[in-house]
């Protein structure tokens, strides 16, 4: 049997990653939304002092996801949760609510995982109400959580 060779293997395994990726980070409420959807003339970069300070608008949001009792399901050893957390300020992520579904992770709540019938991650919970699993970008989030504070995210 012919084996292919190992840069094709890797290119075709990176092809497959990039359309999965694609597929997991749009989220449709009537438009898209994506992690790319910082408009060209704002800079998606939060300032040093706006974190020294705790007045980004991420850490903004993550407040009012907490008023809001919103939650994120995630497991440890997912790249896409990571890549979500990644999306928020490091103060914002130790506000976040974040539920472990992994037994082997930090503080995990497999059980209320099971009980949700959660298990695609991550899947947001937002007003009660469960989100097809996937990233969804900061403005995503502050759209379906009704965030009327700073998306200069």
């Amino acid at each position: 049997m012919l084996k292919p060779p190992v840069w094709l293997v890797l290119l075709m395994a990176m092809g497959a990653s990039y359309a999965f990726f694609q597929v997991l980070f749009v989220h449709d409420s009537g438009n898209k939304l994506s992690w790319n959807d910082t408009p060209s003339n704002q800079s998606p970069i939060v300032s040093t002092t706006q974190l020294a300070f705790g007045s980004s608008p991420d850490l903004a949001l993550v407040r009012h996801l907490r008023r809001m009792n919103a939650k994120m399901y995630a497991v440890y050893w997912c790249g896409v949760c990571q890549q979500q957390l990644q999306m928020f300020s490091p103060q914002a992520v130790k506000e976040l609510t974040v539920i472990e579904c992994d037994p082997r992770g930090k503080n995990p709540q497999p059980q209320r995982c099971e009980r949700m019938g959660i298990y695609a991650f991550p899947t947001w919970e937002i007003n009660g109400k469960l989100l097809p699993p996937g990233g969804i970008s900061l403005r995503g989030l502050a759209e379906l959580s009704g965030f009327d504070g700073s998306k200069n995210f």
